[in-house]
């Protein structure tokens, strides 16, 4: 399975044509953003950041899984969205309690109070979120096949015209891949706007790279990305990453530390690895580093 969705999700080339879908959602966030500061108390402070991401990533990540939008950033979102977001939000908050349940042998599980089936029916709605977008999506394709018309699409439309994944398989892994983008992705661009806010001399020096490399009002896409390095953050595991032994003046913010002086300059790649790496490595890389990379650029300037 995981053979047949790296050919789409994996290569840079590939996430690429998903910049525009990506874009729309940034439209949509920065509109919030905008919004929210105007129903503040002092007309600019915007609180729970990370809730805005969370419906960011989850918009973001969904639209290229489902090929359709989930309304997660428009002022009454739609009650099977909401839903979904609760039920996410619960299988986080059973996750570590259930995980020692699941140590405990079955004939006592039914003896466990309501940890473990709170769990158990949190799984249930995000699977039943994914199957009706998938269902909804299939039928599209399906109505379009059966009469005659030419259907292209994303991911989804790929993998039921390829027929390399059977449907059962195609739930799964879809649904997998919907709740590891969202809080990931999220938390990665809470920390990355975190640290700009706490070192405003870093945040001027990405703001006028931007500026130089791409314009003040330039919409970004994958293509882009390259064009402005000092945006691509990453964070290190948090005991390793403090350490002066293993990264000169580790305790100041210094996104440059990752970038090549020169051609014979080598930054040491291991440094940091949050997807992973090799044959196991996170599949879903690079949509996460497209909607960081565009939401870090488009926002820098506002």
């Amino acid at each position: 399975m995981r053979s047949v969705l790296r050919q789409r999700i994996l290569k840079p080339k590939d996430v690429a044509v998903y910049s525009g879908e990506v874009n729309q959602v940034i439209a949509d966030l920065i509109k919030r953003i905008y919004l929210l500061r105007s129903q503040a108390e002092d007309g600019e402070t915007v609180t729970n950041v990370n809730d805005l991401f969370f419906k960011y990533s989850m918009e973001g990540v969904a639209t290229i899984l489902y090929e359709s939008r989930l309304g997660c950033l428009e002022n009454n979102i739609p009650q099977l969205t909401v839903e979904y977001i609760e039920a996410l939000e619960l299988m986080f908050s059973m996750f570590k309690t259930s995980m020692y349940a699941g140590a405990i042998p079955r004939w006592l599980r039914p003896f466990i109070p309501k940890p473990w089936r709170e769990f158990c029916r949190s799984w249930d709605g995000l699977f039943k979120f994914s199957q009706i977008h998938v269902d909804n999506k299939l039928r599209d394709i399906q109505y379009q096949m059966d009469r005659g018309r030419r259907v292209s699409g994303g991911l989804l439309t790929y993998l039921f015209l390829s027929q390399a994944l059977t449907l059962q398989e195609i739930y799964a892994n879809v649904t997998e891949m919907l709740l590891a983008g969202v809080d990931t992705t999220s938390f990665t661009l809470s920390w990355t706007v975190y640290l700009l806010a706490r070192h405003p001399q870093v945040q001027q020096t990405v703001y006028q790279e931007i500026v130089r490399n791409l314009g003040e009002r330039h919409v970004p896409t994958a293509a882009d990305v390259p064009k402005v390095p000092l945006t691509q953050l990453a964070l290190c595991h948090y005991a390793t990453s403090y350490q002066d032994e293993n990264f000169p003046r580790a305790k100041e913010f210094r996104p440059e530390r990752w970038l090549r002086k020169g051609d014979l300059d080598r930054v040491d790649n291991f440094g940091s690895i949050p997807f992973g790496h090799g044959v196991r490595s996170c599949i879903g890389r690079r949509i996460a580093e497209l909607e960081i990379h565009l939401v870090v650029i488009q926002g820098s300037p506002a």
